[in-house]
């Protein structure tokens, strides 16, 4: 019980969904279940304060009740789901039994088509927790949390959407979402931030930090299945919001309006990245998106046009904020560094790599980024042959940390890099793309989509031992498997589908028997052990 005398059960996972009782008190009494992330060292909920005041100022928040009528009763709510580990219950006159008291894991049926493990237990569990906050926040659209508001935030599903396409089947969800952005749009080309919208969000919380998704969804899908449907159909959408962006534009091509690099360990509110260097590059982001679909579609002036937006952009970004001379950003934050590498903004990789391994070194190899910048970095650090800092940050012990998370009994992705708000959170978790694409080493081909001439590219860490990752694709399924024999060798197994045309690239090592780094797999199961060079 708790300090208020009520009888309290944990779960041991936060998910989405309800409780199912089974009960039988005499009639009139009245049972009431508060749902709860996270409990006072008393029992007590944890409701951060005054935070969800203002979401749910006149109603009880994540409560179900209801009246007994003296018989055995099974109960479940109706039309509705709670974001939950434990449960507090009121007006129980004895002891709850546990198998009358079930969590039921309530989300939108999405098979899960990925499979990653490894012998770190701490990305392991980051694993697993991406994976059910994924879960926690499908509900006909992608959702920020199950809790406190549960509305569909398009930059928390831009943030997670190639993790989520690399694990989960959620193209029907994406393409029936695209059309709901379809209705959100406004004549003049404006967003809200959240789709579907009842009004709210078109002057807070958007911009393009949001506005992406309309972007980033259509082309994430092009590229992992090979299906242009939703480019071409998204084009006259496109001019419309690319023609209002335009019109934030000023004397220098630089726009800046609606969210900045969110929800970072910031020490102040001008510690990151200026809105204007991050909005000008998604907007030259989005630009180029438009060109692929106007090329698609076949229509080389709008193509043509829409390169040549890009260009300015891109222009308007090198003019402001690239030192031609140094080959470095003049903005020394992680997102922008990390921003300008993987957009290909320099003249030079090498001077902005060295850039964005200072700026971590700096931060003792922790990430000072927004939701924005992270996306970002650990990409940007494997193209600049660091992989082993991007592994170090994402398993630092200290503040900011997904470690500091866990330590503090996290199950699930929180919203932010301390411990308060919501504990069920998604968009930190595109941190999973980079396990399934480093750690194991399955990559789409630059030139190639839906894996046709995959990629595959295993980062054997030092001090990591073995590694395991399956993946169904829109050309069948991919298993990669490798564990280490010894600290010199790596035995490394790998399976392709029949109509694949794969390529191995190794860093660092090389096969054993012809001391290469790079050759062609044909279909079926290869097996190498691979040496470290030198």
């Amino acid at each position: 019980r708790n300090a208020d005398g009520m009888w309290v059960i944990d779960f041991g996972q936060n998910l989405s969904g309800y409780l199912k009782m089974r009960l039988k008190q005499p009639e009139g009494d009245k049972i009431v279940i508060r749902y709860a992330e996270r409990l006072f060292s008393d029992g007590r909920r944890d409701d951060n304060g005054v935070e969800y005041s203002r979401f749910y100022p006149e109603t009880p928040y994540q409560t179900d009740s209801f009246i007994c009528n003296g018989k055995v009763v099974e109960f479940k709510p109706k039309f509705v789901y709670h974001g939950f580990r434990c449960v507090i219950i009121d007006g129980l006159n004895a002891p709850p039994v546990a198998d009358d008291y079930k969590a039921v894991f309530l989300h939108q049926k999405v098979r899960e088509i990925g499979k990653f493990s490894c012998s770190d237990e701490m990305i392991n569990q980051i694993n697993k927790m991406g994976r059910m906050s994924t879960y926690s926040n499908l509900f006909y659209s992608v959702t920020d949390c199950p809790t406190r508001e549960k509305l569909g935030w398009c930059n928390d599903a831009r943030a997670s959407a190639e993790q989520m396409l690399q694990n989960f089947d959620i193209v029907p969800l994406y393409k029936k979402w695209i059309y709901d952005m379809y209705d959100a749009m406004r004549d003049d080309g404006k967003m809200p931030g959240i789709v579907p919208t009842a009004g709210w969000g078109y002057d807070w919380g958007h911009g393009p930090l949001c506005d992406s998704a309309l972007f980033e969804l259509p082309y994430k899908i092009y590229r992992y299945y090979d299906d242009p449907e939703f480019l071409i159909k998204s084009l006259p959408y496109f001019k419309r919001y690319l023609a209002f962006a335009d019109s934030h534009a000023d004397e220098n091509s630089l726009i800046g309006f609606g969210l900045p690099d969110w929800a970072g360990p910031f020490r102040g509110s001008d510690d990151q990245a200026p809105l204007q260097f991050t909005d000008t590059m998604l907007i030259m982001e989005f630009y180029r998106v438009a060109a692929l679909a106007a090329t698609l579609a076949k229509n080389s002036s709008d193509a043509d046009m829409f390169s040549a937006k890009a260009a300015l952009y891109e222009k308007a970004i090198r003019d402001a904020f690239y030192d031609t001379n140094s080959g470095r950003c003049n903005i020394e934050q992680q997102t922008a560094v990390a921003m300008m590498i993987m957009n290909d903004v320099y003249d030079k990789l090498e001077p902005l790599g060295q850039q964005l391994k200072e700026l971590v070194e700096k931060e003792d190899f922790h990430h000072h980024c927004g939701m924005l910048g992270i996306q970002y970095l650990y990409f940007a650090l494997n193209k600049c042959d660091l992989h082993e800092y991007a592994y170090k940050i994402i398993t630092a012990k200290s503040r900011p940390s997904y470690y500091e998370w866990i330590e503090n009994g996290a199950t699930t992705m929180w919203e932010n890099w301390n411990t308060e708000n919501s504990k069920n959170h998604h968009m930190y978790s595109s941190v999973l793309g980079w396990f399934n694409r480093t750690l194991a080493g399955l990559n789409l081909n630059d030139q190639k989509n839906a894996y046709k001439n995959a990629m595959i590219k295993p980062v054997f860490i030092d001090g990591m031992e073995s590694c395991t990752g399956a993946y169904e694709t829109a050309i069948g399924t991919f298993s990669i498997k490798w564990h280490r024999i010894s600290s010199e060798k790596v035995d490394l197994e790998i399976i392709t589908p029949e109509n694949a045309d794969a390529t191995l690239k190794l860093k660092g090592y090389v096969t054993e028997d012809n001391r290469i780094s790079y050759c062609k797999l044909k279909s079926g199961k290869k097996h190498f052990v691979c040496r470290k060079e030198g």
